[in-house]
């Protein structure tokens, strides 16, 4: 079984490579990405573990997990931070993946990074107080 923390893992060593080329922003934009869909993952497979009523619909299936953990903020405010920072992240990872334009720099990918090792972090919390073990 793959581990999807291995993508974030990935995402650090992109955004740190040392590259002075044209290849250095598309490693900052894959940093992102790599980013974006190991918190999703994160996120998704605690979902899927711990609210049996979260049903994953056909489309939009990454904005129907956002909301669904927005709706489990009156449980805790490490729902609302865990929403909150996958939505923005994967409003920069759309970005570095379709738009040419913002440019994406290696500070702004550094924070993507950690963005996301926050909402796996929160998930770890998560985990723990309800007694589940990774």
């Amino acid at each position: 079984m793959f581990d999807w923390s291995m993508f974030l893992r990935l995402a650090g060593e992109l955004v740190e490579c040392d590259q002075a080329d044209a290849t250095s922003e598309a490693s900052w934009r894959s940093g992102t990405s790599r980013a974006y869909y190991a918190a999703y993952h994160a996120v998704r497979d605690y979902v899927r573990e711990c609210e049996p009523l979260f049903a994953s619909p056909r489309g939009d299936s990454h904005q129907a997990l956002i909301d669904f953990v927005f709706r489990l903020h009156v449980y805790s405010k490490e729902h609302r931070q865990i929403a909150t920072n996958l939505k923005r992240l994967r409003d920069r990872r759309n970005d570095a993946d379709y738009e040419r334009t913002p440019n994406c720099t290696r500070p702004n990918a550094r924070m993507h990074v950690q963005d996301a090792n926050v909402i796996t972090e929160l998930i770890v919390g998560l985990r723990r107080k309800r007694g589940i073990s990774m």
